[in-house]
């Protein structure tokens, strides 16, 4: 997060998407397919050992009080979605992609706590709002091409920030 943070900080306006931290791809994976396979134990067992890897990590990140805190708030938060899964009747295909979709919540909102932290300008657009925003306008407006709605929308979001985050979700 840090050689990203510095690649991106020229001081010109930037829009940033971001993946999962690496290695956590693969461990949540695995987590749901553990889900999914009916061993409970194990993919619990493997989320407390992500949640123990994630909190050196933003200690490292984040070192002052306040931002630390916040940022164990985030990893408590979105692994305990995942933990909230592990009493659904017959977990699936659903569940697996909700707890792949944990590890690119966890990176955006951990870099924009660090960017902040940093002292540089940043902000946080999730995938919901942008959506949100730039299908929920004016009654013109989701008839306007993709281009021209990032192009005057995008903007606005920035508030004055040099760099946005974005959230990104596909669906497979």
């Amino acid at each position: 997060m840090e050689q990203v943070a510095d690649l991106i900080s020229d001081g010109n306006p930037k829009v940033v998407v971001l993946s999962a931290v690496a290695g956590t791809t693969n461990k949540l994976v695995s987590i749901g397919q553990a889900l999914t396979s009916g061993n409970l134990e194990s993919a619990k067992q493997q989320l407390s050992q992500l949640i123990n890897e994630y909190h050196p990590f933003v200690d490292e990140l984040l070192p002052h009080r306040t931002y630390n805190e916040q940022g164990k708030q985030v990893i408590s938060t979105q692994f305990g979605i995942i933990a909230d899964l592990f009493d659904a009747d017959q977990p699936g295909e659903k569940e697996e992609k909700i707890i792949l979709a944990q590890g690119e919540l966890i990176s955006t909102q951990l870099f924009t706590l660090y960017m902040n932290a940093i002292g540089r300008s940043c902000t946080l657009l999730p995938a919901l709002e942008f959506m949100s925003r730039m299908l929920c306008a004016p009654d013109w407006w989701p008839s306007a091409p993709l281009s021209l709605r990032a192009r005057k929308g995008l903007p606005n979001w920035l508030h004055g920030k040099q760099i946005l985050l974005r959230q990104i979700f596909l669906r497979l």
